[in-house]
C-alpha cells in the first residue's frame, strides 16, 4: 500500500511540475516554415509545433527573432524549443532533437541574365561573391567549406535584395522557402538558376535547449510521434505544398 501511495504522489506531483512549467518557443523569419502573417506568427513549422504543443499540458510563449538571436537563447537558456533548425554535425550535442518534420534541400542560385557565372564544382563557387544569413545552417557550412567571399546578412530578404541589386552574385536557398519569400518582395522564382545542389542530406527539425528537464522532452517528443503517426503532420505538409 506504501509503494503504491508513493507512485500516486509522485504522479501527482510530476503532473503539477509539468503544469507549472512554461518554454520559451522561439524562431525566425523563413516562410513558408516560420513567418508573422497581419501580426501572428504562422507557417509550415509553426503548425507543426503548435499542434505538438497542443497534446500536451506544457504551456509556451511564441517569439519570432533574427536567426543569431533565437538560436543565442536556445542554446544558452533552459526551457527553450527552436525551430525549423537543420540537425548536423556541429549542432548535434548542443540540443536535443524532434523530428525530423521535413527534408532538407538546399541549391545555389544565380541571377539566369548572369551568363557569365558557371558554376560546375562547389569549388567554383567560391569565386563569386554568395550572401548567408549570420549563424544559420548555410552559413556554417560554407564557413566549414572554405567560403571566405560572404555577405553576411540578418534576414533572407536582405540577401534577395542584394542579388537583384548584383551586390552578390550566388544566394544559398531551400526552394520552397526561397520561392515564397521572393513572391513577397515582388520578384519571380523563374528569374533564377539553380547552379550547383549545396546540401542534399539530413532534415529540419525542432530543437529542445539542453537545460530542459526529461519529463517535458518525452512529452514533446511523444506528442510528435503520436501527431506524425496520426496524419497530422502529413496534413498540414500538404496544405503548404498545394499553397506555393
Amino acid at each position: 500500500m506504501k509503494s503504491v501511495m508513493f507512485a500516486f504522489t509522485f504522479y501527482i506531483l510530476s503532473i503539477g511540475f509539468i503544469y507549472a512549467q512554461e518554454i520559451s518557443v522561439v524562431t525566425e523569419d523563413w516562410p513558408p516554415y516560420n513567418y508573422k502573417l497581419n501580426g501572428k506568427i504562422s507557417g509550415f513549422g509553426t503548425e507543426i509545433v503548435q499542434a505538438m504543443l497542443e497534446n500536451t499540458h506544457i504551456k509556451y510563449s511564441l517569439a519570432l527573432y533574427p536567426w543569431a538571436r533565437a538560436y543565442h537563447k536556445a542554446l544558452n537558456e533552459k526551457n527553450v524549443l527552436i525551430y525549423t533548425m537543420a540537425r548536423n554535425d556541429e549542432r548535434e550535442w548542443l540540443f536535443k532533437w524532434i523530428g525530423p518534420f521535413a527534408s532538407r534541400h538546399i541549391d545555389l542560385y544565380k541571377l539566369k541574365r548572369q551568363t557569365d557565372i558557371v558554376v560546375n564544382s562547389l569549388e567554383e563557387a567560391k569565386k563569386y561573391k554568395i550572401g548567408a544569413v549570420r549563424d544559420d545552417a548555410t552559413h556554417l557550412f560554407l564557413k566549414n567549406h572554405g567560403f571566405d567571399n560572404i555577405y553576411i546578412v540578418v534576414r533572407e530578404d536582405q540577401n534577395i535584395k542584394m542579388l537583384f541589386k548584383d551586390r552578390i552574385k550566388l544566394i544559398a536557398g531551400n526552394e520552397l522557402a526561397l520561392a515564397y519569400k521572393l513572391k513577397q518582395l515582388d520578384y519571380q522564382f523563374d528569374q533564377l538558376e539553380k547552379v550547383w545542389t549545396l546540401i542534399d542530406e539530413g532534415g529540419y527539425y525542432i530543437g529542445i535547449s539542453k537545460g530542459t528537464p526529461g519529463n517535458i522532452t518525452i512529452q514533446l517528443r511523444n506528442s510528435f510521434n503520436q501527431i506524425k503517426s496520426d496524419g497530422t503532420l502529413e496534413r498540414i505538409r500538404q496544405k503548404y505544398l498545394f499553397g506555393r
